[in-house]
């Protein structure tokens, strides 16, 4: 990240550059100009677009592959801000075909698939950046540019890093040490930032603390401001990797106070992420700690590193040392459960349920069933993904052996000279390490794993176990209170015999409603606790239909008479005289539907109507349909009409009162007996309930 300084200096540089024209622009200038927009990248990719002007004009008149490839790869992370990710990744695909093709592939083929994956990461689609890393790796060639092979590396360690994998991030950069790559101080800094990261990330904070200190021991005047403002920034994460929060805040300012002179950048959005965790483990208001989370958030979508306020935040919700009680979390988890970026961040997508998981439920305790599933769906998303990434590092590891460094030949036979002979064997050892830490780390991996499917099955069993004493217990509840019920209902009918006073039966008839509508709640409960606790049994005996029909319509007949509504019911000839099923409950699912008709229609007619479709002599359908013209089911209600206690309130004319289980119940029992239940519905119109029940014929 630049200073003022830098960042001046890139603005007169771009002016100077306007105010010339395209054709005094030489080719050195060209590549200069693209350095400096690279360079801009890690500050502010926005800032980019600014200056491009010159570069754009002399790479169009000079119609020359390698300077578009340049300009494209140098333009990328501007481009996915204004154009989206997607298209500019396309594009960028398709010069790789064309690159392929021309003389200088070995070059710009794996300069093309360094600059995608690098796009790729910035947007956290780490297997697709991995992929592109190994394409390029094929390209490489003994005259391949140093300073590619350099990159690659780094790419793949901030790749490991950011996908969770610390301990190979540091193998790479240890491997780079090996072969020299800290030559280049621009590149040793990078490295030494990946460094802290990643032991960061392992825990390691004294060696965290080292490479710190050997940075400021290497600070010259010429040094990148960029690498000076990380600089603090790491040193405000160690800090709190210590839980030293005063430390941390000292350093947090100083890196506020290099970057105040911006408007914008990639430094304002580490620093406003900070100073949110910071506020946090100071114990503000959770109002104010959500402000900055949404302005950090905002500040890396604008930079085009979306994926980073995600990855940073999720690095400090894991922070070991953290006191759970210092920070409310809330507002963290709520800032990760819309980092999902449609697929392509799988690792963001776990991360945002895992949030959204410890918002809704408690893996230690009992939990919803949706809550249940979407941590198996969690658990198998982060598996997939390991086992996905992990394949792509041994394959990594095999063909990574390209980036050693070349060396000119020191005589005819070099496969026979000892040089090779030993960097051949240091490869192999390199290798092998590599596939045991790997085997190691898997392991642990499936310790892990099986530990997750294990909480989960016991918060699972516990879930059950908590339903079916709830269930148990509705069921003994009900029963126990049926009886006196029945009681309480009966001495009100003796009582009506016996008074004569207006004003008193007025009071028993309002106890006699009201007792008769609590003993059919009771008769719903005991029902639908026998057939959640699996006690209720279907028989199968031979059954009147047209006699079921007509003690169905005498049940609802006097309600339908004091509404004014015309009540009918049909039976079809095809409709055999004798069917064998469950009489009750047959009848039960008529009577249910029919109340349901009439308590909602305020006029018109309700119609019970029964056919029967034949598959056989002895087997067929049998089809119900309950109709009205009442008030209808709104579209969106459509699809809870069937669940326990579900009530539709929200229409004027919705002033019936009921339990909430009688369409619940008759969907419970018609899928006990192997049958299906729908229904259609317009408002102010009327309903359709249809059922359809597998019957034999005598």
């Amino acid at each position: 990240m630049s200073g003022f300084p830098k960042t001046c200096a890139l603005f007169i540089l771009a002016f100077l550059s306007l105010t010339s024209a395209a054709e005094t622009m030489n080719t050195r200038e060209f590549q200069e100009l693209i350095r400096e927009i690279h360079q801009l990248n890690r500050v502010d990719p926005r800032l980019a677009e600014k200056m491009a002007g010159p570069a754009k004009a002399f790479a169009a008149e000079n119609d020359n592959l390698a300077d578009r490839i340049w300009l494209a790869a140098a333009m990328a992370p501007c481009n996915a801000i204004t154009r989206g990710y997607q298209p500019t990744r396309r594009r960028m695909l398709k010069m790789v075909v064309a690159a392929s093709q021309s003389l200088e592939a070995a070059y710009l083929v794996p300069f093309l698939r360094m600059h995608i994956a690098d796009l790729a990461i910035r947007h956290g689609d780490f297997e697709f950046a991995f992929r592109q890393l190994l394409d390029g790796l094929r390209w490489i060639e003994p005259g391949t540019p140093p300073f590619i092979r350099l990159k690659s590396m780094e790419l793949a360690a901030l790749l490991n890093l950011e996908a969770g994998y610390p301990f190979d991030a540091l193998l790479l950069i240890s491997q780079v040490e090996q072969m020299g790559g800290w030559r280049d101080s621009r590149a040793r800094r990078g490295f030494q930032l990946l460094k802290c990261e990643a032991y960061g990330e392992t825990g390691d904070y004294n060696r965290m603390g080292a490479v710190l200190d050997e940075m400021a021991l290497e600070f010259t005047p010429d040094t990148d401001p960029g690498v000076i403002d990380s600089y603090w920034i790491q040193k405000t994460w160690h800090a709190l990797y210590l839980l030293s929060k005063n430390r941390a805040r000292e350093f947090l300012e100083t890196a506020r106070e290099r970057g105040r002179h911006q408007a914008a950048g990639i430094q304002k959005a580490e620093v406003l992420l900070l100073d949110a965790i910071l506020l946090d483990l100071e114990k503000a208001s959770p109002e104010m700690v959500t402000e900055r989370l949404q302005e950090a958030r905002d500040e890396y979508r604008a930079v085009g590193l979306p994926v980073r306020h995600a990855e940073l935040i999720h690095r400090f919700l894991q922070m070991p040392n953290a006191d759970p009680a210092g920070n409310s979390r809330v507002p963290f988890l709520r800032s990760l459960q819309d980092v999902a970026y449609g697929g392509e961040n799988r690792l963001a997508d776990v991360r945002a349920l895992a949030a959204w998981i410890e918002l809704e439920g408690s893996v230690e305790g009992s939990m919803p069933d949706r809550v249940v599933e979407q941590f198996r769906q969690l658990s198998r998303n982060l598996e997939q993904f390991r086992r996905d990434f992990g394949a792509l590092q041994v394959e990594w590891a095999l063909k990574s052996t390209v980036l050693l460094p070349y060396s000119p030949v020191q005589d005819h036979h070099p496969i026979l000279g000892e040089d090779y002979l030993l960097v051949l064997l240091l490869v192999c050892v390199v290798i092998f390490l590599y596939l045991l830490m790997r085997m190691r780390m898997q392991r642990h991996l499936n310790l892990k794993l099986a530990e997750s499917f294990q909480k989960a099955r016991e918060a699972e069993l516990r879930a059950e176990q908590s339903n079916q004493l709830k269930t148990q217990f509705l069921a003994n509840v009900s029963h126990e209170i049926k009886t006196p019920m029945s009681g309480l209902v009966g001495m009100a009918s003796l009582l009506d015999e016996l008074v004569t006073d207006p004003k008193q039966r007025q009071y028993l008839s309002t106890i006699r409603t009201c007792s008769q509508n609590l003993l059919v709640l009771m008769n719903d409960l005991l029902d639908l606790g026998r057939i959640e606790s699996g006690r209720l049994e279907i028989e199968q005996v031979p059954f009147n239909v047209r006699k079921m029909v007509d003690y169905c319509l005498r049940i609802v007949e006097e309600s339908a008479v004091i509404k004014g509504l015309e009540l009918d019911g049909q039976v079809r000839p095809v409709v055999p005289g004798t069917i064998v099923g469950d009489s009750t409950r047959i009848g039960q699912i008529m009577t249910n539907l029919l109340h349901n008709a009439v308590k909602f229609t305020g006029h018109g007619s309700v119609l019970l109507n029964v056919d029967y479709e034949h598959l056989s002599e002895e087997s067929g359908t049998l089809i119900i349909h309950v109709r009205d013209t009442g008030i209808g089911i709104p579209p969106e209600n459509l699809q809870t009409v069937f669940e326990p206690f579900s009530r539709i309130e929200n229409h004027p004319e919705r002033k019936s009162t009921g339990s909430g289980l009688g369409l619940a119940i008759c969907k419970r029992l018609v899928e006990l007996m192997g049958g299906t239940i729908g229904v259609e519905s317009e408002l102010n119109k009327g309903t359709t309930f249809t059922v359809s029940l597998p019957a034999k014929s005598e």
